[in-house]
């Protein structure tokens, strides 16, 4: 990616790549079938941490119908940035928020028969699609709730517009119990007009039989395949992460670096200081391990990541307060940090902070 970051903004940036996002899109309808199997993107958590109201209005113009988001306030604020398909609200509208649903057109997830009941006492009109308990039990209904469910909604204001479950392990080697699943679900909810019927998400399209009516792409869609023995779509990361140094500067043998003193320089090092810290997201687990990119060359963080800053080791590189040092890149994306930190990258992505400007290229 060429980097356009606009004078006078935090030397922190990030860079996204929405001819990307449409690359990997067109992969994704291409394998699931599209326009026979739709797409719903998944664009909660600020669509992983890429800009929800940005990606979502571009992903509209290309022709992008369905969208997903986990809150209420998510899917207001993209009703107010104006989009105007579905959004479906994954954890449903808690007590208190059932009316703003309603009144921003928003499709709300069922996943218990209190939630049920209660928008039936409100007498509001909405749609709704049910989420069964096909075997993640995080949220959902059984499948004699689901029945009830719909049957008690069928004389309510509330339009029963589809019905869902989520696959617990579909990035897992082992098939078997994500095939228990999808067994499930398939028996639970074809013997209904449920409207549409949704079950896989990107780890999800390894199984075709999986795929119904749409399905709901969010890390394959912002270029990170989930699944170890990697699906047949060629996808590429959207996000690039930048910094710049704020100083550089020689220091002796002898120097401690950053809070607590638990670096000391060895010999003569010409080290800088990042305008990134841990509050922007680069996680405080890479004192004295990580490492950042300067034309392709390791600086290796020496001492502690601080909130605001973060010291890193450029002797023999050069580098100037222009340089550009890459946190993530194509050189070194957001799986090789999750890697190292020993988590996902869906964790890497969501925790780029909100002071991280996006520049969308």
């Amino acid at each position: 990616m060429i980097s356009r970051l606009p004078s006078g903004i935090h030397p922190c940036w990030a860079e996204v790549s929405l001819s990307r996002l449409e690359q990997n899109l067109q992969a994704i309808r291409r394998h699931v079938g599209a326009p026979r199997v739709d797409i719903s993107c998944v664009v909660k958590a600020d669509a992983y941490g890429h800009g929800a109201v940005t990606v979502s209005q571009f992903l509209q113009t290309l022709r992008v119908r369905r969208f997903a988001v986990a809150t209420v306030e998510e899917g207001i604020e993209l009703r107010q940035n104006g989009i105007d398909g579905e959004i479906l609200v994954l954890c449903g509208a808690p007590a208190g928020q059932e009316r703003a649903a309603a009144e921003q057109e928003l499709t709300v997830a069922v996943h218990s028969l209190e939630q049920c009941d209660r928008l039936i006492a409100l007498g509001l009109r909405l749609r709704a699609h049910l989420k069964f308990n096909s075997g993640m039990n995080r949220l959902g209904l059984s499948q004699s709730d689901l029945v009830a469910a719909a049957g008690r909604l069928r004389s309510s204001p509330v339009e029963v517009a589809g019905v869902y479950s989520h696959l617990s392990s579909a990035d897992e080697a082992d098939e078997t119990y994500s095939r228990q699943q999808l067994r499930r679900f398939d028996a639970a909810t074809q013997t209904r007009a449920w409207g549409a019927r949704h079950l896989a998400h990107s780890g999800g399209l390894r199984f075709r039989e999986a795929l119904f009516d749409f399905v709901r792409i969010g890390l394959l869609l912002y270029g990170y395949n989930p699944v170890a023995s990697g699906l047949p779509i060629v996808v590429q990361p959207i996000l690039c992460w930048k910094a710049k140094a704020l100083q550089i500067e020689a220091v002796p043998a002898g120097s401690p670096v950053s809070y607590s003193r638990t670096f000391v320089t060895e010999s003569p090092a010409r080290i800088a200081t990042l305008a990134v810290g841990y509050a922007d997201g680069f996680s405080r687990k890479f004192s004295n391990s990580g490492y950042v990119l300067a034309a392709g060359k390791r600086c290796r963080v020496l001492g502690s990541v601080t909130m605001d800053m973060t010291v890193v080791d450029v002797t023999g590189v050069e580098a100037g307060l222009e340089t550009e040092f890459e946190i993530l890149s194509d050189q070194r994306n957001a799986a090789d940090l999750a890697a190292d930190l020993g988590t996902v990258p869906w964790e890497v992505l969501c925790a780029i902070g909100a002071r991280v400007t996006r520049v969308y290229v």
